[in-house]
């Protein structure tokens, strides 16, 4: 019995977790977006350690705000 008590306060950990996360998400995204628009729009060496992480930060925004779908024809 001692197993099912352990998956279930592993359980109400995640949850908890992922609450957090989620409330926190807005604030996230507010951040990495400021630093996306704020970051010198210059032609980074490729190796730069910046240039990865703002391309890092533009492709996670992306994902919280894919493009909208293509207007339906008719």
């Amino acid at each position: 019995m001692m197993g099912n008590s352990v998956k279930h306060q592993d359980a109400i950990q995640n949850a908890a977790a992922n609450a957090r996360l989620i409330a926190a998400a807005p604030d996230l995204y507010e951040a990495l977006n400021a630093l996306v628009l704020n970051a010198p729009d210059i032609d980074y060496h490729p190796l730069s350690i910046f240039a990865h992480l703002v391309e890092n930060a533009r492709a996670a925004l992306a994902k919280a705000n894919p493009p909208p779908p293509p207007p339906s024809p008719g």
